[in-house]
């Protein structure tokens, strides 16, 4: 778990980066787009086709006033935009500097991650969503993640029981969550009700 974090740590730095070159590439557009009229018809296309890809990415950026979340669902809402899976995301908190801005990267990647890969296996399109609700909830930060999921789950010591094989190597993704929560006095509960997964999280503010 501890190198699941560093991991985690690493990836955060990268995305980061490139999020960054994806704001300074979309603030050329504006130049780029007055180029337009000196270019022959085939390369005028060709520009066109790539302004709109960076458009594209551009309207995936996030922005909640938080540097880790910021990153974080821009990172996952390009991967779920390129994979059919819509992210729907409302952060209303004003307590999300209760968590070190690593942890936090750490502990809502590993849910999303978690749900993405549960979505991607199901067959009906219109159920490859997943919601993400931060909000204060009293004088805590309250986080919550649904998603369907496909067959059956099963519950043991509050966790889900990974559907993978190799159960010794993996699992960590969850177990990883719930020491963050705890790292802060928090809590999380998850239930399974018709065929949705949901993750509940409470953090004192």
């Amino acid at each position: 778990i501890t190198q699941l974090v560093r991991d985690r740590q690493t990836q955060y730095e990268f995305s980061k980066e490139n999020i960054d070159k994806i704001n300074r590439k979309c603030h050329d557009l504006k130049h780029q787009l007055k180029a337009l009229e000196y270019l022959s018809d085939q390369e005028r296309m060709k520009q066109i086709r790539e302004t709109q890809h960076a458009i594209d990415f551009y309207d995936a950026v996030v922005h909640t006033g938080n540097e880790a979340l910021d990153v974080l669902l821009t990172e996952k809402s390009v991967y779920c935009m390129n994979r059919a899976i819509r992210l729907s995301c409302t952060v209303t908190s004003s307590r999300l500097q209760v968590i070190e801005l690593v942890d936090l990267y750490t502990l809502l990647g590993n849910a999303i991650d978690n749900a993405i890969e549960s979505v991607d296996r199901l067959d009906e399109n219109e159920k490859k969503v997943i919601s993400l609700n931060v909000s204060d909830l009293g004088q805590m930060l309250h986080i919550q993640i649904e998603n369907y999921y496909a067959g059956t789950l099963e519950l043991a010591d509050g966790l889900p029981v990974t559907t993978k094989e190799d159960r010794d190597n993996h699992g960590y993704g969850v177990k990883s969550i719930r020491s963050i929560i705890s790292k802060y006095g928090g809590d999380m509960q998850i239930s399974l009700e018709g065929q949705v997964f949901s993750l509940q999280i409470l953090i004192p503010g």
